[in-house]
């Protein structure tokens, strides 16, 4: 119950900090990273990119806004899958999918906050980026086997193992991308002020 409590306890600015920088993130990965991936790897799977942005997204705003980040990234991952992954799997699937990336981040920093690890905001004795990208890679453990799982029936099973290391790889590197994008717009929000 307390979980519901503080997931229903956002900003509007906080909303939007997360739904629209996920679905931002999202565009920037449909429309620049896929085709590019294409180009450099055909090979490459088609249910990962190399390079997901929207990750970034997932794990810094848990990172910052814990349980009150969930109700905007599911609801930016219902509006990402109903206009483009819909038709993909049977209906019920999506939910599952859109569940496993909504909580992934979460249930990895719960991860770390059982064993005691504080990788939060208000510990200054550690590097935070270090700790997001750790953050972020343990998240994407867990995306990456829950998408497996659920997609099993979709995924050959000689792709399966290369589809999980694709999601490893791309949450990953999506979590230093986007942190690289943010460090960026932070700079020029110095600059122009």
């Amino acid at each position: 119950m307390q979980l519901l409590k503080n997931a229903l306890s956002f900003s509007a600015k906080e909303f939007c900090f997360v739904f629209f920088g996920y679905v931002l993130m999202f565009f920037l990965v449909q429309y620049v990273i896929y085709p590019v991936q294409e180009i450099i790897i055909p090979e490459s799977t088609i249910f990962a990119a190399l390079l997901f942005l929207p990750h970034g997204v997932r794990v810094v705003s848990i990172w910052l806004l814990r349980e009150r980040a969930i109700i905007p990234l599911f609801l930016a991952s219902l509006v990402i899958y109903r206009s483009f992954y819909w038709h993909a799997e049977p209906f019920y699937l999506n939910y599952f999918l859109i569940l496993t990336g909504t909580f992934c981040a979460y249930i990895a920093i719960l991860f770390f906050d059982f064993g005691k690890i504080d990788l939060s905001v208000q510990n200054l004795s550690i590097s935070h980026w270090r700790s997001l990208i750790l953050l972020g890679f343990v998240a994407s453990v867990f995306n990456a086997i829950g998408n497996s799982v659920i997609l099993a029936s979709s995924i050959d099973l000689e792709s399966q193992l290369r589809t999980l290391i694709h999601y490893l790889i791309g949450d990953t590197l999506g979590v230093v991308g986007f942190l690289v994008i943010l460090l960026a717009l932070l700079r020029i929000g110095r600059v122009l002020n």
